[in-house]
């Protein structure tokens, strides 16, 4: 029976979500590439903008401390919203971007 007592706490900690428990996060975003451009793999040189002056690859941000909790490839389709009825962009590899997003924590 002690032992249930001394599980409950520890059954309870492990319901929240890690990043909860951080001291600071923050979401981390690459720069929109076309899906065919070679740089749109997320990869070790990939770099990341997190705001309040912090930035940098996985590698690096992880040298500063920062742990990756996730990881999220998106899509960016906003030069559709731009396009004229009719007209086709100049690229239109454009028309179809990847970024990807971080959520960091230490």
């Amino acid at each position: 029976m002690s032992s249930l007592k001394f599980l409950a706490p520890l059954f309870a900690l492990g319901l929240f979500s890690t990043t909860v428990l951080a001291d600071e996060a923050h979401i981390c975003r690459s720069a929109s590439l076309p899906q065919s451009n070679s740089a749109a793999v997320l990869s070790d040189n990939t770099q990341f903008s997190c705001g309040s002056d912090i930035s940098g690859t996985v590698p690096a941000l992880s040298k500063l401390g920062w742990k990756v909790t996730h990881v999220l490839e998106q899509s960016d389709m906003s030069a559709l919203s731009s396009m004229k009825t009719g007209k086709m962009p100049p690229n239109p590899e454009d028309l179809a971007k990847t970024y990807w997003v971080l959520i960091i924590q230490k």
